[in-house]
C-alpha cells in the first residue's frame, strides 16, 4: 500500500481509533512490541516527510479527542497510564536509537532507527512536548529524552525550556524532569521555580533535592524561602490567591495551556511536601496492591514450582501482606487451591487474623532451627573463628558497640565489615537492620528498635570516624536507606574512610591483567582466568521490539541525567557479590533470603546467618584483596585512600545545612 504524502483530519482520527484497537493479552498488555505499533500507526501509512507533522498532529488533537470518546479516556493496558502514552511511545520507538547486547568490538554502535530525525526535527517534537499532560511518575519523558537524544542539542534547547516556562507552556511533568536531569537542572537558576511546581502537581521531596544539590548556600537558602512561602500559601485559600497572582507565568497563556491545580489539592500536595522535607511526614508504609498480588504469586511458585525457598520464607510473605491487605485472603486461598493443590495451606491461611500493628510479629511455626554460626554447604560460611552474632535492640548494647569500635579504630587492624537490610513489603522503604562485623564478632543493630536520635549519636560516631575503615559493597543505596530511617545524620552524607569492596577488587584485577609475572594462586577461584580482552556477558539487552524494554533503552544512555549506565569494561570482575565471593573466595552467598521480611521480629535463624555472613564476607573479601596487593606490590592503604569518598547534598531543611 502507497504511504500517504499528505495527512487530513479522517487520518489522524484513523490513528486514534487504531491506537485503542492494538491487541491486548489477559494480562491487559500489548500483544505486540511498541515498534510494532509505531510501525502500524505511523511509518506503514505515512511517508517519512510527513511522519513529524502527522506524529504532532496526534498530540495536538488528543484532547478533543478523548472528550468526544469516552472509551478513549478510560483506555490503559499494562505498561501505559492512557492511550496518549501509547500514541507518543510507539513514535518513539521508530525514532530511537536501537541498543544491541555487549560486544567484543568495542567500537560497535547502536544500528540506525527505522525513522532517522535531523537534529531540528528532534528539537521540533522535544519542544512540542514541553506542554503536553503527561502522568508525573512516569516514564515517558525519560524515553522523550533517550530518544529524541537531546544532548545532542542542549544549548538552543535550554532557551526553549526557559520560554516555556516564562510563559506557563510547561506541565508539570516536563517541568519535574529537567529539575531533575543533571543537564538542564543547573541552567534552571530560577528558585522560584520550586514554587511554580508545587503550584502545577505533586511535587516531591525527592525532587526539590535533586534540584537544589551542589547548590551554593544563597542558592540553597532563596530555595527554602520559596518553598516556605507555598507552605504559607497552604494556609487559606484567600493566600493561595494571592501567592498565585504574584506567579503569572503559571496562567499566562490566554486561555491557559497549563492550570494549576485546586486549592484542596495544593493544600494537601503543599502539606505533604514541607512535612517530608523537614522529615516530620508521617508514612504510610502500607505495600501497594499490584505489587502484592504480584510478590505472593512469585513465591508461591519459588515455593511449589521451583524449590528455590522454604515454606517459611511463603509464610512470611503471605502474613505481611494480608496483614497489611486482609481483603487479599480470597486471592490467597484461591490460589493456593486452585493452582497448587494445597488445601491444608489454604486452610491455614483462610483461618488468618492479624491487625496491622502486628504484621511484623511473624509466628508460623515453620521457622528452621539452627545456630547461625553452623556451617552452610556449597555455600560461602561463618569462619569457626568467630565467636558471636549478636543483635543489639536497645540503648545498653549500643553503647556496648560503640565502645567496642572505637577499640577497634585503635588496633592494628582498624577494620569492619557493613551492610543493611530492608524490606521490600511495603510502599516505602527504610533500612531496617545494620549489620557490623569485626574479627571475631558479628553484630545486628535493630534500627527499628532504636529512637532516631539515639541511632544518630550511633551513626555519627560510626561513619564520622575517620580511623575505622568500614568496608561494604557498592555502599550507597544501603545509606540511602538509612537517611531515610535517620534522615538527619550528616554522617549519612559524608561518610568517612567507607571503602567500596568492589571497586577495591575491580582496580586490582584491571592491574593485574599486565602483570603476567605475578603468581595469583590462592586468590582468583574457579573463573579467575585473566585475559586483556575479557568482556562481561552478564548483561542481557532486550531486542528493541519488545514492549518491556523501556526502562532498559532509557537505563542503556547517559541521556537520563539521574540513571548514567555503567558499561562493563573489558577487564572486570563479574558483577553481583556472590560471584564476587565465588571467584575470590571460592564460593558462592546462599542468596535464598535476599528478598525475606526483613522488618519481622525476631528474624528467623535463616536469616541471621545471611544477614551475618553479608556483613563479615566483607573482612573476608579485603582481606584477600589486601593479599592480592602484596602480591603486586601495591599498598592497600593507598589503593583505598585513591577511592572516591561519597559526598552527597544534606537535605535542603535539615538542621545543620
Amino acid at each position: 500500500m502507497a504511504k500517504l504524502e499528505a495527512f487530513d483530519e479522517r487520518e489522524i482520527l484513523e490513528t486514534f481509533n487504531r491506537a485503542k484497537q492494538i491487541p491486548l493479552d489477559t494480562n491487559n498488555a500489548p500483544m505486540i512490541g511498541r515498534k510494532t505499533i509505531g510501525a502500524q500507526l505511523y511509518s506503514d501509512r505515512f511517508s517519512e516527510n510527513v511522519l513529524v507533522d502527522v506524529f504532532l498532529a496526534v498530540v495536538e488533537r488528543y484532547p478533543c479527542f478523548i472528550n468526544e470518546d469516552s472509551a478513549a479516556l478510560k483506555w490503559s493496558a499494562r505498561g501505559y497510564r492512557s492511550l496518549l502514552q501509547l500514541l507518543i511511545e510507539s513514535f518513539l520507538a521508530l525514532v530511537s536509537p536501537n541498543r544491541k547486547r555487549k560486544s567484543r568490538n568495542k567500537n560497535q554502535k547502536n544500528t540506525k532507527p527505522p525513522v532517522e530525525l535531523s537534529i531540528s526535527e528532534r528539537h521540533r517534537i522535544a519542544k512540542a512536548m514541553l506542554p503536553v499532560d503527561l502522568a508525573p511518575e512516569g516514564r515517558t519523558w525519560s524515553y522523550i529524552s533517550f530518544a529524541l537524544s537531546l544532548s545532542d542539542f542542549v544549548t538552543n534547547f535550554i532557551t526553549d525550556l526557559k520560554d516555556a516556562i516564562d510563559h506557563g507552556c510547561i506541565s508539570f511533568s516536563a517541568l519535574v524532569f529537567f529539575m531533575h536531569d543533571r543537564r538542564f537542572s543547573h541552567e534552571l537558576n530560577d528558585p522560584t521555580l520550586l514554587s511554580i511546581a508545587a503550584f502545577l502537581g505533586p511535587l516531591r521531596a525527592t525532587t526539590v533535592e535533586a534540584f537544589v544539590q551542589h547548590r551554593t548556600k544563597e542558592f540553597r537558602q532563596k530555595c527554602r524561602d520559596s518553598l516556605l512561602e507555598v507552605e504559607r500559601s497552604s494556609m487559606s485559600q484567600e493566600e493561595w490567591r494571592n501567592r498565585l497572582s504574584n506567579y503569572p507565568r503559571v496562567t499566562n497563556e490566554d486561555p491557559p495551556k497549563i492550570n494549576p491545580i485546586p486549592f484542596p489539592t495544593f493544600r494537601l500536595y503543599a502539606t505533604n511536601l514541607i512535612k517530608d522535607l523537614k522529615g516530620e511526614a508521617s508514612r504510610n508504609d502500607q505495600i501497594h496492591a499490584g505489587w502484592a498480588h504480584a510478590v505472593i504469586k512469585k513465591v508461591a511458585k519459588q515455593f511449589y514450582e521451583d524449590n528455590t525457598v522454604k515454606e517459611e520464607h511463603l509464610d512470611e510473605v503471605i502474613w505481611t501482606v494480608l496483614a497489611q491487605r486482609p481483603y487479599m485472603k480470597v486471592f490467597v486461598v484461591k490460589l493456593l487451591t486452585q493452582k497448587y493443590n494445597d488445601a491444608s495451606m489454604a486452610e491455614k491461611w483462610k483461618q488468618f487474623a492479624c491487625s496491622y500493628s502486628r504484621r511484623s510479629k511473624i509466628r508460623t511455626g515453620t521457622e528452621t532451627q539452627l545456630n547461625p554460626l553452623s556451617p552452610n554447604p556449597s555455600f560461602l560460611s561463618i569462619p569457626e573463628s568467630v565467636a558471636s552474632i549478636s543483635f543489639v535492640d536497645n540503648i545498653e548494647r549500643l553503647s556496648s558497640i560503640e565502645e567496642l569500635l572505637e577499640d577497634c579504630a585503635l588496633t592494628d587492624y582498624p577494620v569492619i565489615g557493613l551492610d543493611a537490610e530492608w524490606s521490600s513489603y511495603t510502599s516505602t522503604t527504610s533500612a531496617t537492620i545494620l549489620q557490623l562485623a569485626t574479627r571475631r564478632d558479628i553484630f545486628i543493630v535493630d534500627i527499628d528498635a532504636i529512637s532516631q536520635r539515639r541511632l544518630k549519636v550511633f551513626f555519627d560516631r560510626l561513619f564520622g570516624n575517620e580511623n575505622l575503615r568500614k568496608i561494604g559493597y557498592q555502599f550507597g543505596e544501603d545509606l540511602v536507606q538509612l537517611r531515610s530511617a535517620v534522615p538527619k545524620c550528616l554522617s549519612l552524607y559524608r561518610p568517612r574512610n567507607l571503602i567500596c569492596i568492589d571497586a577495591l577488587a575491580q582496580i586490582l584485577y584491571r592491574k593485574s591483567a599486565n602483570c603476567h609475572d605475578v603468581n595469583l594462586e590462592g586468590i582468583l577461584h574457579s573463573q579467575g582466568k585473566i585475559s586483556s580482552d575479557e568482556s562481561d556477558e552478564t548483561s542481557r539487552i532486550q531486542d528493541a521490539d519488545s514492549s518491556s524494554n523501556l526502562d532498559e533503552d532509557v537505563e542503556m544512555t547517559k541521556e537520563n541525567g539521574n540513571a548514567e549506565a555503567r558499561d562493563e569494561e573489558p577487564n572486570s570482575l563479574p558483577k553481583g557479590l556472590s560471584a564476587l565471593c565465588k571467584m575470590l573466595l571460592g564460593h558462592p552467598l546462599d542468596k535464598t533470603e535476599q528478598c525475606s521480611v526483613w522488618d519481622r521480629r525476631p528474624l528467623r535463624d535463616l536469616q541471621i546467618r545471611y544477614a551475618a555472613l553479608d556483613a563479615y564476607s566483607m573482612l573476608m573479601l579485603y582481606d584477600k584483596c589486601t593479599e592480592w596487593a602484596k602480591r603486586l606490590n601495591l599498598d592497600i592503604n593507598k589503593l583505598c585512600e585513591e577511592q572516591d569518598p561519597i559526598n552527597v547534598s544534606v537535605p535542603l531543611f535539615c538542621e545543620e545545612d
